[in-house]
């Protein structure tokens, strides 16, 4: 959770909240982690601070209800290969597979998207357009996740309602409604709401209170807050209304790893990796989300490039979804977050 609060405030900080802004921190610290398997020196120092650990502990939790799946991956240049201990690593941490292949062809391009796509189910159909010259190794980790929640919405209670989005226009969009205990709190500058899935999962919805913007919310957000917002939680009866929505994001995530301090891995340290000098040249994450009656649909790509180098209320609370808001989806024993980020904006869906 510390990685997950840190990467959210530092993303919004570094790319602005004018638009939706998505991220998988669990798929950034799977694929971050390929990197720190081969690290040395203050680049291992630093990723490992960031980090807190490697994520190739971190198992999710599926059932028959609950599809989640992740995949890594390592793709090389002809020419450059990885040294036995760390394809021994990656293989038994992270079942990854290693690919060596020629990236001037079209046709390694075609086959690194449909490894993105295959497990994704197709929600992320591609992560690279081509590979540049100076590319000579991609790591990549493909996170899919779809859960229908506790209790469905009923169709019948969706209705048309006015978004108020952070750049002050209004755009009419689908509403869920319902009315029932929920795990519900309030402090001075947020309420929040964790609505369940099935078995382990859930989304938290955090909204700023009357005059507090979303930037206000997000800047103060650390693990504590988003700790105090779920555990905090207690069951009130509530009027729910949250919009229905699907958003795609890309994201280049350089500038906001290095404001987290992971800035050696971008001039090299990868000693344990390869004999090769190379150094990490791009980190971009694509991101799909869905939410509707049923419950959410999420899946996320992140790709690594590397270089040669030179209080209970009483009474039932309205909690109204109708304006910019943060989100998390997270497993609630573990409290790994999965998916999270901040909608400013949303366009009626009617999926």
């Amino acid at each position: 959770m510390d990685f997950s609060a840190s990467l959210l405030r530092n993303a919004a900080s570094q790319e602005g909240l004018a638009d939706n802004l998505v991220l998988s921190p669990l798929s950034a610290g799977y694929a971050l982690s390929l990197l720190l398997e081969g690290a040395t020196g203050p680049t291992r120092e630093e990723l490992l601070s960031v980090l807190g650990g490697s994520f190739g502990d971190i198992v999710p939790f599926t059932d028959e209800n609950t599809i989640v799946n992740t995949a890594s991956s390592v793709w090389l240049k002809e020419g450059v290969a990885v040294l036995d201990s760390y394809r021994n690593a990656i293989e038994k941490k992270f079942s990854a597979q290693v690919e060596t292949r020629d990236f001037s062809s079209r046709e390694t391009v075609k086959e690194i998207n449909s490894w993105c796509s295959d497990h994704t189910a197709g929600k992320i159909p591609s992560i690279v357009g081509e590979i540049p010259g100076s590319t000579v190794m991609l790591l990549l980790n493909a996170l899919y996740f779809k859960a229908p929640w506790a209790t469905p919405f009923n169709e019948n209670f969706t209705k048309k309602g006015t978004f108020h989005s952070v750049a002050g226009d209004q755009k009419d969009v689908s509403f869920m409604n319902r009315n029932g205990k929920m795990d519900y709190y309030r402090c001075e500058s947020f309420s929040s709401l964790s609505l369940p899935y099935k078995e382990r999962y859930s989304m938290l919805f955090i909204l700023p209170e009357s005059g507090k913007d979303l930037s206000s919310v997000v800047s103060a957000l650390d693990a504590d807050t988003m700790n105090r917002a779920i555990v905090g939680a207690s069951p009130c009866q509530v009027e729910l209304r949250i919009p229905k929505f699907t958003i795609e994001t890309t994201l280049n995530m350089n500038a906001t790893l290095k404001a987290m301090g992971i800035r050696s891995a971008f001039t090299g340290g990868f000693g344990n990796m390869t004999t090769f000098p190379v150094a990490v040249s791009d980190v971009n994450q694509k991101c799909f989300l869905k939410v509707n009656e049923e419950g959410a649909e999420a899946a996320a790509v992140t790709s690594i490039s590397m270089r040669l180098t030179s209080v209970r209320p009483e009474t039932p609370v309205q909690f109204f979804v109708d304006r910019p808001f943060v989100f998390a989806i997270y497993d609630r024993v573990t409290k790994d977050v999965y998916f999270e980020g901040c909608i400013v904006k949303i366009e009626d869906s009617q999926n």
